[in-house]
């Protein structure tokens, strides 16, 4: 991944194939779908918003995202949508095809409100104190390309 990418200059599609990558790899390693899809949700946003790159939180479920963020319930599953057409982490490998998929703008911040207050149930596959090493090895992703 040698190649960097100036911060004024949109990341590639070649880039975020990576990234989807790191998220498969992630998943198999330590389950992060089952649990920790909203955790990487946020990292991954956080990254995005760092560097100037627009996205929406893209949260799959039966009630609106609207519903979901109001009161603070659980969705089956949170991926983000970069730059309109990029969709990080998708839900089709982990998530039942007949949940809706609800776009909402949310900050990092807010999204991470989302994730530590959601009412409901996180699936317990996933291990919340793997949460730095996820965020680390999401955050050198991101070291690596710019």
């Amino acid at each position: 991944m040698g190649r960097k990418i100036p911060t004024t200059t949109v990341m590639n599609e070649w880039v975020y194939n990576k990234l989807n990558e790191l998220c498969r790899v992630l998943h198999d390693k330590y389950t992060i779908n089952w649990g920790g899809c909203a955790f990487v949700a946020y990292c991954i946003a956080r990254n995005l918003s760092e560097h100037n790159i627009p996205y929406k939180v893209v949260l799959f479920g039966r009630m609106t995202a609207e519903d979901m963020i109001r009161t603070n319930y659980a969705c089956s599953h949170a991926s983000i949508m970069a730059e309109e057409k990029f969709l990080i982490n998708p839900h089709s490998i982990y998530v039942a095809n007949t949940l809706d998929e609800h776009m909402v703008n949310l900050t990092p911040k807010e999204l991470l409100a989302y994730y530590k207050n959601a009412k409901g149930s996180w699936n317990n596959d996933y291990d919340v104190k793997l949460n730095s090493t996820v965020s680390r090895q999401i955050n050198n992703f991101f070291k690596t390309i710019f």
